[in-house]
This record gives structure tokens, sequence and C-alpha cells, in this order.
């Protein structure tokens, strides 16, 4: 019985570590996405993502293009 118990106990101890991860993670991703300024200035912040999204993708655009790996940044 104590071997059946101990056994269930480190079962759930296990899946509850993982469930804690995950939303550990969805909290610090939320935090890391939300805007940092006040919300008069939240349009300034949003303009100033998209531009660093829009260089980003013609960035990765014109490598993809000039035949690059696609390794991102990473050493070979």
């Amino acid at each position: 019985m104590f071997v059946l118990c101990s056994y269930t106990f480190n079962k759930v101890e296990k899946s509850s570590e993982l469930v804690w991860r995950m939303q550990r993670y969805y909290v610090v991703r939320q935090f890391h996405l939300k805007p940092m300024s006040p919300p008069p200035l939240i349009l300034v912040e949003h303009i100033y993502r998209a531009i660093r999204g829009i260089l980003r993708w013609r960035q990765m655009s014109k490598n993809h293009c000039e035949g690059d790996s696609g390794n991102f940044g990473l050493r070979e």
C-alpha cells in the first residue's frame, strides 16, 4: 500500500511541476509582450514595434533570397 501511494505521489508531483513551469512560461511571455509605456504613449510603442517587425521581415527575406542557410544568426 505504501509503495502504491509513493508512486502516485511521485507521479502527481512530476505532473504538477510541469504544469507550474508551463504556467510560469505563459506569465513571463505575457509580461514580455505587454507594452511598457503608459496608455497615451502606447501608440508610439506600437509604431516602433511595427517598424522593427517590418525591418526584421525585410532582413529575413533578403537573407532568404541571397541563399542564406537560414541559421538565423547561429554559429556553425
